[in-house]
C-alpha cells in the first residue's frame, strides 16, 4: 500500500490497537447518560401533566 496502512484495529503486530477500545468504552458511556437524560425528561413531564390534571378538577369544582 506504499507505506498507507489501512486502519483494521490491529497493529503490524497482530494487537489490538487502544482506539477501537476506547470509542467502544465512551459510546457505552454516553448511552448511559442518554438514558439519565429521558427518565428525567419523563419524570418531568409526568409531573407536568399530573400538575395541569389536578389544577383542572381544582377549576372544575370552582364552577357556579
Amino acid at each position: 500500500m506504499n507505506g498507507i496502512k489501512a486502519f483494521s484495529g490491529m497493529d503490524p503486530k497482530g494487537k489490538r490497537s487502544f482506539h477501537p477500545e476506547e470509542t467502544y468504552k465512551s459510546l457505552i458511556t454516553i448511552s448511559v447518560e442518554l438514558l439519565k437524560a429521558l427518565a428525567l425528561i419523563n419524570g418531568g413531564a409526568a409531573v407536568a401533566i399530573l400538575a395541569y390534571l389536578g389544577r383542572t378538577r381544582q377549576s372544575f369544582y370552582c364552577l357556579p
